[in-house]
């Protein structure tokens, strides 16, 4: 079976959950005897790709400098199209919704990570046009994977499209399980709170700024650490009206920083009002972090019982589900226990597994 990914994710993001999530199947896919992944991006910006061992990458990635995305694009769309005939697929999963990719004689696959500029439009300055693009990709698509069953439900819901042609694929941990220890490390410093991606709109970062800054018992004993995402000096200020300034922290860094964090942290937070599935979840949970997060959309289907709920749209209720895991030992040492069985149950192999027993269906 020859599959190809095609370059649009890979033309988008130099890292990201989406990229992140091809180059995990399609690693474990291209180790299999009957499988060939390749993956058609002439010119990208992707440094997942770069350590790629098994799929075939037909393309170099180029510097990430002011604007080029949009020349990249356009770029690939000129030259990929001869290559993907070329490389001849029997399935193309296409990863984003852009045009079609897939020559005449191929299956096609898109996967929905989420519905959420359907579900909260006014969150999105131009989810519009992302939603248009979107439903356009499943129209044309002979079958539709979905990360989770609430964003299936949405699928199903919004676009009204058959059930026989949507399936669910959960995502994965990318932390390698034999990585993870059952001992977490001391924090190198203050005990803190961990929040991880970014920080804009549906994320509700700022229900729990306004949470971790209203409860002066949380914040005197734990600070608070960002990782990842934009817009710091902006977030900076709202912790400064806040009243928190320095108790606020901004971090950045790669896997092992991420990883170091997530192994010290006292509890992860994950205040989404929307999500599609919620990988930060495994994250956390795989190094045996507590987490407290959200009662909405696909955040209970990968949680389980291993989490404290809270309603996102209640600081009160944020700052309650917090004060009950920080100050219950054995609140916390349950969450960590159940959170590294509930990791356990989400692999990127059963991932790989289902998702090509979607492209032989359509042989």
């Amino acid at each position: 079976m020859r599959v190809a990914f095609d370059h649009q994710i890979f033309s988008l993001q130099r890292y990201g959950g989406i990229a992140r999530y091809f180059f995990e199947i399609g690693e474990r896919l291209a180790r299999r005897t009957d499988t060939r992944i390749g993956v058609i991006a002439p010119v990208h910006l992707n440094h997942y790709l770069d350590r790629a061992r098994g799929m075939q990458v037909l393309g170099l990635r180029v510097p990430a400098v002011p604007k080029i995305r949009r020349a990249i694009i356009g770029m690939n769309d000129l030259l990929s199209g001869a290559a993907m005939k070329a490389w001849a697929p029997d399935i193309v999963h296409e990863t984003y919704y852009g045009h079609g990719t897939a020559p005449r004689r191929a299956r096609s696959v898109i996967t929905i990570h989420d519905m959420i500029p359907e579900r909260l439009p006014h969150l999105f300055e131009e989810g519009g046009a992302l939603a248009r693009a979107k439903a356009e990709a499943v129209r044309r698509a002979d079958h539709v994977i979905c990360v989770s069953e609430s964003t299936k439900r949405d699928l199903l819901d919004i676009l009204g499209v058959s059930v026989e042609r949507v399936s669910v694929v959960h995502h994965a941990s990318p932390f390698a399980q034999q990585e993870r220890g059952e001992s977490r490390r001391p924090p190198p410093g203050e005990p803190f709170i961990l929040y991880v991606g970014q920080r804009f709109g549906y994320k509700n970062f700022e229900r729990l700024l306004a949470a971790y800054a209203s409860s002066p018992r949380v914040h005197a004993a734990f600070r608070l650490v960002c990782f990842g995402g934009e817009r710091a000096d902006d977030d900076r200020r709202r912790a400064q009206r806040a009243g928190v300034p320095e108790r606020v922290l901004f971090a950045g860094g790669d896997d092992a920083a991420l990883a170091s964090l997530y192994d010290t942290a006292s509890a992860f937070v994950y205040p989404s009002l929307y999500e599609g599935f919620g990988i930060p979840l495994l994250e956390a949970m795989s190094f045996g972090c507590p987490v407290i997060c959200s009662n909405t959309s696909s955040v209970p289907e990968v949680a389980g019982d291993a989490a404290e709920f809270f309603d996102p749209s209640d600081t009160c209720s944020i700052a309650s589900a917090i004060e009950r895991v920080l100050f219950a030992p054995e609140r916390s040492t349950e969450l960590a226990r159940k959170g590294r069985s509930r990791a356990r149950a989400f692999s990127w192999e059963i991932a790989a597994d289902r998702t090509r027993a979607v492209y032989a269906s359509l042989l």
